[in-house]
């Protein structure tokens, strides 16, 4: 019995670290996209605009970011 609650338990755990990857990758990578694009504005390039890949609050602050730089130019 013991072997089998231990089993479960990593089993959860395994999910459970997966499952935090997936969403703080979902976050860090639209975020880095953010930053990278920040520096070509400030190096000049107006031009540049981030893909909008989802419509949660990451997605509509990338959207709004592509506003903004929309009216600099």
């Amino acid at each position: 019995l013991m072997v089998q609650i231990a089993f479960y338990d990593l089993i959860a755990l395994l999910f459970a670290v997966l499952s935090s990857f997936l969403v703080s990758h979902s976050f860090s990578g639209p975020i880095r996209q953010l930053s990278a694009a920040t520096g070509r504005i400030r190096s000049g390039d107006f031009t540049v605009r981030i893909p909008v890949r989802s419509r949660d609050d990451v997605g509509e602050l990338v959207e709004s970011f592509n506003d903004m730089v929309s009216g600099l130019e």
